[in-house]
């Protein structure tokens, strides 16, 4: 991974996040990374309403859905896509195999 990853570069993600919206070096120690336009920090309450209203748009049932979607998505994106598990622990800060339970097994991917 790092900077010389094929499907995934967070280092990169991080730099071309920096140039699009940069912070003032003496002030980012208390800039959120994640934030709006005011500057205000993006909640866990305001993903999840964002999570919920995005579902029901799409005609899903927004009470199955919520923050917490989003890790078991990226984990079951990352599994269809033949990730190493090595990758799936690490983008989800997994120290054990216990991002097996977040996944949702596809099929082929299961037969495997």
């Amino acid at each position: 991974m790092g900077a010389g990853g094929t499907l995934i570069d967070a280092v990169a993600d991080m730099r071309r996040l920096f140039k699009v919206d940069p912070v003032d070096p003496a002030a980012a120690k208390f800039t959120p990374l994640f934030r709006l336009r005011s500057g205000s920090p993006i909640t866990i309450d305001m993903l999840r309403d964002w999570v919920k209203r995005l579902m029901q748009a799409i005609g899903l049932d927004p009470a199955h859905f919520g923050a917490h979607s989003l890790r078991i998505g990226s984990a079951t994106a990352l599994f269809a896509a033949g990730a190493d598990p090595n990758i799936i622990r690490t983008m989800g800060r997994w120290s054990s195999d216990y991002y097996r339970l977040y996944v949702r097994a596809c099929f082929n991917q299961t037969l495997e």
